[in-house]
């Protein structure tokens, strides 16, 4: 049984025409006890406002390679960014 922590959240709404909301969320997750942790950063783009489920998904080792990746393929400045509270953690 393993644990998974929400540990930030980002929201960005590009002024532009590719896309509608970007979203970068990281995790750190314990697969077993004991175990060693591994972080997971993710971007989820949805497209339109009416998107329920990213239309893309990608994969970082690093919240920078992330917010880099946003920048320069969808012009979101680190000042772009909301921050989205971090409730709690799930566990498996």
């Amino acid at each position: 049984m393993g644990r998974s922590d929400l540990i930030v959240k980002f929201v960005a709404c590009p002024n532009n025409s590719q896309v509608y909301r970007v979203e970068i969320t990281v995790n750190r997750s314990i697969p077993y006890p004991d175990g060693p942790v591994y972080e997971a950063v993710h971007i989820d783009i949805y497209k339109t406002p009416q998107s329920k489920v990213s239309e893309e998904d990608w994969h970082y080792d690093t919240l920078a390679q992330a917010m880099t990746y946003c920048e320069r393929e969808y012009g979101i400045k680190l000042t772009d960014w909301t921050p989205i509270p971090v409730k709690d953690h799930q566990d498996d």
